[in-house]
Formats: structure tokens, sequence, C-alpha cells
């Protein structure tokens, strides 16, 4: 079934980009023979689309969706990539977890993704984290970073180098330098 919603998926958004495809080639050949002032080069990717969302299915429950102001699909190369990111993550007990950044890649065979920049996230129980770049592996459900984090809880705040979230036992650890405070 999850390979049947994942075709479904890539089916839609080839049509779309075939469409977007057809105007914005379109739209460059009128402004290359004057008739507009309209200057376009055409991407690189196969496909370039906006505000777009992406559903990941386990075990026929939600198991990611991405959203994403802008997304460009690399079919060769296996890879989407994302500008402006919302990631929520469900938990096998309804719980979600909100990651936003910058961009965004992600491995369309294996479900990889990385979140770069800005990458900032918040619990359904209001455990909120910053750091600059994570990692999710869909095999394992982990999130992991080597970089700097801060975790913002009720009444405390920690912060280290390295983290791991492991999305089925729903645990965070830090890896190195943890520094811990209560609120003042």
């Amino acid at each position: 079934m999850r390979w049947l919603n994942t075709l479904l998926t890539f089916i839609l958004v080839f049509t779309v980009g075939s469409i977007a495809f057809t105007l914005l080639r379109k739209v460059g050949e009128e402004g290359r023979q004057g008739r507009g002032k309209v200057k376009f080069q055409l991407p690189k990717a196969d496909i370039v689309l906006s505000k777009v969302r992406f559903v990941d299915t386990r075990g026929g429950r939600r198991d990611w969706v991405v959203e994403s102001h802008r997304a460009q699909l690399f079919k060769e190369k296996n890879r989407a990539v994302f500008e402006g990111v919302h990631i929520t993550f469900f938990g096998e007990d309804g719980r979600e977890t909100h990651l936003f950044s910058n961009r965004g890649e992600l491995n369309t065979q294996t479900r990889a993704m990385e979140a770069l920049g800005d990458v900032r996230g918040r619990s359904s129980d209001g455990l909120q984290f910053f750091t600059s770049s994570l990692h999710y592996d869909a095999d394992r459900r982990e999130i992991t970073t080597d970089a700097p984090v801060r975790i913002l809880g009720s009444g405390y705040e920690t912060q280290g180098v390295g983290m791991v979230v492991d999305m089925r036992k729903e645990t965070v650890r830090l890896l190195d330098q943890v520094r811990s405070r209560g609120a003042q």
C-alpha cells in the first residue's frame, strides 16, 4: 500500500511539473522573441513546484508530512530539495513533533531527510529545540545532529553538542558538552 501511495504522489507531482514546465518554457520563448519582458532560465531540476505537501505512511499510518514553499525534484538522483520547510513527525501514540528549517532535502528512495539552516522544533508536550542541521533516518526513525543544540523545557534549558532523538522510544539524548540550568 505504501508503494501505491508513493507512486500516486509521484504521478501527481510529475503531471503538475510537466504542466508547469510547459508553461514556463512558453513564457521563456516569448521573452526571447521579444514579445514580453520576461527573462527566464529553465531550472536544472526535473520539476519545480510551489506550496507542496509530501505525506509518507508506514503501516497505514502517517509517519511524516513535509510542507514547503518551494520544491525541486531531481528524479535521477532520487532527491527533492525544499525551501521554507515544515515537517511534522507522527508518533505511534498520536503525538506530533514539528520541525521548521530554511532548507530541506529528501532522498525519495530511502526517505532519509536533512533539515538545514535555522532548524527549530517543538514536541506536542512543549519541548523546544534549536540547532543548525538535522538528519532523519526513516528506517531507524531517528533524528540526529553533530551540531550544537539548545533545548528548552518547562523550567529548564539544556545545551550540548550532538543529539539523537529516538522517535520510537520518544527519547532525546545529547552527546557531548552537556550543560543544563533550571529556571531563574
